[in-house]
């Protein structure tokens, strides 16, 4: 994804010089400590073991009047839920592709999990939305 933003940065220089991809492993890899103006997530959250991790990349590089959006999977209601977005969305994939979708469907956190975690942590002015049968978006800026 990366790769393809650059691409595209280079093609777009008068609406994009002066944003930076970063692709980096966290909370471990060194990220240029400035604060960001827009910090962007996109299926990564349910990969985490500890998503508090996600939250803190947020506080430690983000500053007031940062902004957030994350989108990640939502966890499903039921496995039955789960079996039919596979289905839908995966039928004609290989069957590991279809395990790994189903896992990461579990995997991932439900919307109220979420908004307990910003709260937790600090973040409760960012805010939870379902955008479609099987994704949310946090979205909002820092305080």
């Amino acid at each position: 994804m990366i790769e393809l933003a650059n691409q595209r940065k280079c093609r777009e220089t008068e609406f994009l010089r002066n944003i930076t991809f970063i692709e980096a492993e966290i909370p471990v890899a060194p990220i240029p400590g400035i604060p960001y103006d827009l910090i962007v997530s996109n299926s990564l959250y349910h990969h985490l073991h500890d998503p508090e991790v996600l939250w803190k990349t947020i506080l430690d590089y983000g500053s007031s009047g940062t902004k957030i959006f994350i989108v990640d999977l939502f966890r499903p209601d039921s496995k039955e839920r789960a079996d039919w977005l596979v289905n839908e969305y995966s039928g004609n994939e290989p069957e590991i592709l279809k395990k790994d979708f189903y896992n990461s469907l579990c995997a991932s956190f439900e919307t109220a999990e979420v908004e307990q975690q910003l709260s937790n942590i600090g973040l409760s002015g960012l805010s939870v939305k379902i955008v479609s049968d099987r994704h949310l978006v946090v979205y909002g800026e820092v305080e």
